[in-house]
């Protein structure tokens, strides 16, 4: 066997011009076999439902932690401006920066979606609870929300500083 993969091509004389014989022209085929074209595309399956479920986890995990991070700036940001200016600024709309903190979440873009879906709001205390950073209509469930939970608070959404607000699809840090 080996002995036949060293030697060239036999050469073939056709009118005088002689001519090596390609490989079509020495094994009579060309390309591959559906064997060999099956194997390949049960591998590229196999190696998918191997990555894709990663891909998918690690997705997840990252824009929980961004959401996660998002919260943390947004409570330094108010809670400095609380120290400095005497107090809390006043409520806005949701998705609307509030008057005065445009320094204070200038390494936050509040005005855009949330990591996981939803807007951020500014929520003063006006039903006993506390003044907090909401996100109103997060595309995310409760149990994705208790995940980030865990990553933030105590894992509970009912207490803590990390809370489903009752009767609403919001969720809120509570900054005070």
């Amino acid at each position: 066997a080996s002995k036949a993969l060293t030697r060239p091509f036999p050469s073939v004389s056709l009118d005088g011009d002689t001519r090596t014989m390609s490989l079509i022209q020495r094994y009579g085929r060309a390309g591959f076999t559906m064997v060999e074209i099956m194997f390949v595309v049960a591998l590229i399956a196999l190696l998918a439902t191997i990555a894709i479920p990663a891909f998918v986890k690690a997705r997840r995990r990252s824009q929980n932690a961004a959401f996660v991070s998002d919260v943390r700036i947004a409570d330094h940001a108010f809670q400095q401006r609380s120290l400095e200016a005497g107090g809390f600024p006043p409520d806005a709309n949701t998705g609307v920066m509030p008057d005065g903190m445009a320094d204070y979440l200038a390494n936050m873009r509040w005005a855009n979606i949330t990591p996981l879906g939803g807007e951020w709001d500014w929520h003063p205390d006006v039903d006993g609870v506390g003044s907090g950073v909401r996100v109103v209509g997060a595309s995310a469930d409760d149990n994705r929300m208790t995940e980030v939970d865990v990553l933030i608070d105590d894992g509970d959404l009912s207490t803590g500083l990390f809370r489903k607000l009752a009767g609403s699809d919001g969720y809120m840090y509570i900054v005070e």
